[in-house]
């Protein structure tokens, strides 16, 4: 069962009080300036005066499940999905072991678990539009789309391409470190493969060695 979190809203009125007594006209009141607006009659007082308008912390609708647990810290802003854990929000789709999303700071992390062996298992798939990568470990700002990634696995081209460490730094430029290269079935064994200690990708373009 998907579980949806949206937002709410709120809304405030200012009910205007006639006054029952009119202030004699001899009487003279000097005002304390104390940063505060004094209105006058047939002055009219705007909504954006008294009150500031926030900004809703999510955009849109955030679906999620996991087989553990799904617990939501709304004080921290926190929500922390463990095993198979799914993740959607926009036009991203995440599925991995463990997902922490951090709609405070616009921020998706996603990491392996061990199973009761002790391996490593439940590798992140992280989607965004036709990109597709499976690291080891993501962190993602859906903001700024910037993203840190750690032993990155992704199909550019006719290429499977392996880095130990990949910065995006938006949705068309890659700085990829320890990047591999290769057309082999097996990315993590191939039996041919050129690799390069730094790189710039453009997927679908260039890529700048």
């Amino acid at each position: 069962m998907f579980l949806t979190w949206g937002n709410f809203k709120s809304y405030s009125q200012e009910k205007q009080k006639k006054s029952k007594e009119k202030a004699s006209t001899n009487q003279v009141v000097t005002p304390k300036d104390n940063g505060t607006k004094t209105l006058k009659e047939g002055d009219t007082l705007k909504l954006s005066d008294t009150l500031k308008k926030k900004k809703p912390l999510l955009e849109s609708k955030v679906k999620y499940r996991a087989v553990d647990y799904a617990k939501m810290d709304q004080k921290k802003k926190l929500i922390t999905l463990y095993n198979k854990a799914e993740l959607y929000y926009q036009d991203i789709e995440l599925k991995s072991g463990i997902i922490v999303f951090d709609y405070e700071k616009n921020e998706v992390y996603a990491g392996r678990i061990k199973d009761t062996t002790g391996k490593y298992t439940q590798l992140p798939v992280f989607k965004q539009g036709k990109n597709v990568v499976e690291p080891d470990s993501i962190r993602f700002n859906y903001k700024t789309k910037k993203a840190l990634v750690w032993n990155s696995r992704t199909d550019q081209g006719e290429f499977k391409v392996k880095a130990g460490k990949m910065k995006k730094e938006n949705d068309s430029v890659y700085f990829m470190k320890g990047a591999r290269f290769t057309t082999a079935k097996d990315i993590n064994d191939p039996e041919y493969y050129f690799q390069t200690n730094k790189v710039k990708m453009v997927p679908g373009k260039k890529v700048v060695v």
